[in-house]
């Protein structure tokens, strides 16, 4: 083999050997095996719901991989939800209180954890390495295909109902078509309608007529206000002459005036009676004072 040739091949092998190198490079800085030169914290995040998430699933920043789950999901003691173990490169400090959701992407759907954090946390201190997170569920294609589901299978219930109730009011309206619009039902309604127009002039005029029969009552009651003051004048009237009267009967019996001579000295009284007697005999013109005969 000729020196040119040895020159030849042995460029050709350098170049190939380079080349496996830049490719072996590649695939340990880019892929899987580059995994093992990073270094890692650990976090456990727990949710309500972790389906579709597996082992070796991204963690996602922003769009940006930093890190993976590490094991498949398992389930918490309380059974109330499961945990997930997820290791995070050690240069990415993730302030407290962002958001660890689950995403899905591409057709298939694949998950993978996703962080979200807001604007006014980014100044928080980091979460600490081993910290326990509750993480949330995003809605998914999938949930959105249930939801979509459950609001489709309402809606045939609804239509269920609707159409039974239009059915309803089929029948109430054939029901009013058949009875109420017959024209014995017609007249009927129309004598009805005629008797109420007659009550309601018959009350109308029976209202009018009680405004007068209160209006009398009211005169009465004033008249016979006045009839009752009228009342009271007299019996004070009649107090006043009963009183004058006791008064007189009292003069009378203490032998005060004419009337109590006369009620008390007989003799008085014997002259006055004969006196009468003999006005009542002779007249005022033939008067005898003479005494009468027993």
């Amino acid at each position: 083999m000729s020196s040119n040739e040895r020159t030849i091949q042995t460029k050709v092998g350098l170049f190939m050997l380079l080349g496996l190198a830049a490719a072996g490079i590649l695939i340990v800085y880019f892929g899987r095996l580059g995994e093992g030169m990073q270094h890692y914290y650990n976090l456990n995040i727990h949710y309500s719901n972790a389906s579709g998430l597996k082992k070796g699933a991204d963690v996602l920043l922003s769009g940006a991989r930093i890190g993976r789950v590490a094991a498949a999901p398992s389930i918490l003691s309380d059974m109330q939800g499961v945990t997930v173990p997820v290791m995070i490169y050690d240069y990415v400090k993730i302030p407290k209180g962002a958001r660890f959701t689950i995403g899905s992407s591409g057709l298939l759907g694949d998950r993978f954890v996703d962080i979200l954090v807001g604007k006014d946390i980014v100044k928080s201190p980091p979460i600490p390495a081993d910290s326990i997170i509750q993480g949330q569920r995003e809605t998914a294609i999938a949930d959105i295909i249930a939801t979509v589901n459950r609001v489709a299978e309402q809606a045939s219930d609804l239509m269920t109902h609707l159409d039974t109730t239009v059915r309803d009011v089929d029948l109430v309206a054939k029901k009013i078509h058949t009875d109420l619009l017959k024209p014995d039902s017609l007249k009927n309604f129309s004598v009805a309608l005629a008797n109420l127009k007659t009550t309601s002039e018959n009350f109308k005029q029976a209202s009018k007529r009680m405004d007068g029969i209160l209006t009398s009552a009211g005169s009465t009651i004033r008249e016979g206000k006045k009839t009752f003051a009228s009342a009271q004048t007299a019996a004070e009237e009649i107090r006043k002459t009963a009183a004058d009267v006791r008064c007189l009967l009292q003069s009378s019996k203490q032998g005060q005036g004419t009337l109590s001579l006369l009620l008390n000295n007989e003799e008085t009284a014997a002259n006055l009676h004969a006196f009468i007697l003999n006005l009542r005999k002779h007249g005022v013109l033939w008067y005898k004072n003479s005494a009468p005969v027993p």
